[in-house]
């Protein structure tokens, strides 16, 4: 089983919205800067335009749908994958070797036979109880005692 979750940000409004948001306004820039390109000539406020829509949409794909870049929580069978900043390297902790879990605000601490792990993140509210609800389902079927939330 695989269940990705993407941290997305921390708004009041849901990972969907925010995802088509995103898109639409950046969309309608460009839309707005090809326009004035042909409309009225003017190519460096319509080039402008253009290159901030594509930003946005950009923005919205890295964000708010499972790329590569995107930050996000990845529970597998075989353990758990996270991913905290667009530039960040995966980190990556195997079920065999957590010893126990630790969950307070928007941080998970895993405790390992040699050391501790600590992932901090950002997120809505709903995010995260869906994150530690993941995390502790998956730990249950490892026998994995899982205190705090």
């Amino acid at each position: 089983m695989k269940n990705t979750i993407v941290l997305g940000n921390i708004h009041s409004i849901s990972i969907k919205a925010s995802r088509w948001i995103v898109i639409l306004y950046g969309s309608l820039h460009i839309a707005a800067g090809i326009s004035k390109i042909v409309r009225t000539n003017d190519n460096f406020e319509g080039v402008l335009f253009v290159v901030l829509g594509l930003l946005f949409t950009i923005y919205g794909i890295i964000y708010f749908f499972p790329t590569p870049f995107t930050p996000k929580v990845t529970i597998l069978d075989t353990g758990v994958k996270f991913k905290n900043k667009v530039l960040a390297k995966s980190h990556y902790v195997a079920w065999p070797d957590v010893k126990a879990i630790e969950m307070g605000p928007y941080e998970i601490v895993f405790k390992l036979a040699n050391n501790n792990f600590k992932f901090n993140y950002a997120t809505h509210w709903d995010r995260s109880i869906e994150i530690k609800t993941a995390i502790r389902n998956q730990a249950a079927q490892h026998n994995i005692q899982v205190s705090g939330g």
